[in-house]
């Protein structure tokens, strides 16, 4: 090593003279070194261009995530004299990186748990993730007409999928689509319907919710709750209520409540 720079040197808490004499690579991660030499030895022996990314054992007592890039500098007669590149200290980026990683896994851990079938839609109404009901969902029901179609998954425009459905006469589509960019404009911040689905074995109805969330981008969270036993529990007593009016007009009877101990 001809030279490093002081901010590398400062780093790893060794002295120009120590990384001149391979030094360096006594502050190698224990588990980095041997592919980073092996690495280093191809690239002399083809000249090519150096780019690694290896641990480094800094004064805190830290590991340093750095990105190592070179390129060979010739002489006249095109031969390589040496390589000049930088140490770049990626560490934060790496705890970043690690950090989104973790949101994600958290977010879609929550999602996950949901019953409800739920989809994010970024600002163009394109699904940029999906928890596994919706998934299992589509999967189950292939084929089936009504929301969510079977083919609505991550990186597909949930939109687009709303005005196919309208061609196609898809009850309450074009309502979901016109409430769905209404969310995603802004000029609404929620928007839901209640709607069947016509499945071969039976009548299915589900709520539609889309709520707008904030950032920089924007978009919205569509979610599909089966409300099936709820809505056939209303149609029965819908019914029930129906054939006591029926049977009290066929008899003449009516009937009238008494709030006992109001002394009314």
């Amino acid at each position: 090593n001809l030279y490093a720079s002081d901010s590398f040197l400062a780093m790893v808490g060794i002295t120009q003279e120590q990384c001149s004499d391979f030094g360096w690579g006594s502050v190698l991660h224990p588990d980095d070194a041997g592919r980073t030499i092996a690495a280093w030895k191809e690239c002399v022996r083809t000249g090519g261009t150096w780019d690694i990314e290896h641990r480094f054992r800094g004064v805190d007592g830290e590991w340093h995530d750095v990105l190592a890039r070179g390129v060979p500098v010739h002489n006249r007669q095109g031969e390589v004299v040496c390589w000049a590149g930088i140490n770049l200290d990626i560490s934060r980026l790496k705890r970043a990186e690690k950090a989104l990683r973790e949101a994600e896994e958290f977010n879609s851990a929550i999602l996950d748990s949901v019953s409800a079938q739920v989809a994010v839609l970024d600002g163009a109404g394109t699904i940029i993730t999906v928890n596994r009901p919706w998934r299992e969902f589509a999967l189950d029901n292939s084929g089936t007409p009504g929301f969510p179609p079977p083919h609505t998954d991550v990186g597909t425009n949930y939109l687009d999928v709303c005005r196919e459905a309208t061609r196609d006469s898809a009850e309450g589509a074009a309502t979901v689509c016109a409430g769905i960019q209404g969310v995603l404009d802004g000029t609404a911040r929620q928007f839901s319907l209640e709607y069947p689905c016509h499945a071969p074995d039976r009548r299915r109805w589900f709520l539609l919710t889309a709520t707008a969330f904030g950032g920089s981008r924007g978009g919205a969270v569509v979610s599909h709750t089966d409300i099936t036993e709820p809505m056939l529990l209303s149609e029965d007593l819908q019914r029930a209520h129906e054939r006591l009016a029926l049977a009290q007009q066929c008899a003449g009877a009516g009937v009238w409540d008494w709030p006992v101990g109001t002394g009314g």
